[in-house]
């Protein structure tokens, strides 16, 4: 598992996973990229999608959302001043608030 080839970016072989629906092993991917500091803007955006239960970068939304999860990631994104789209951050912000309000 992990990076297979040279060039291949966390973000492809998370994207790769989670096609598969691997979400196990993506997330490991992904838990490694930010240990290491290697999680750019858009690996985010794809998991903050995913979580969010949408179709998003050729990967089915997750069947069970977690938005809390999905917002917690825009938030350490913004906080890391990573390029995450900004409708994605107000989807994600957004999600959470409707929860809240419940």
């Amino acid at each position: 598992a992990g990076i297979r080839y040279v060039g291949e970016t966390y973000r492809h072989a998370c994207q790769v996973r989670l096609r598969q629906r691997k979400e196990q092993v993506a997330l490991e991917l992904f838990d490694q990229a930010r240990a290491a500091n290697l999680a750019r803007g858009g690996t985010y955006a794809l998991f903050i999608c995913y979580f969010m239960g949408e179709n998003q970068y050729g990967v089915r939304g997750r069947k069970k959302p977690d938005l809390a999860r999905a917002a917690a990631l825009a938030e350490e994104a913004v906080d890391k001043g990573l390029r995450v789209r900004s409708d994605i951050i107000k989807r994600a912000r957004a999600a959470v608030e409707r929860i809240s309000e419940d």
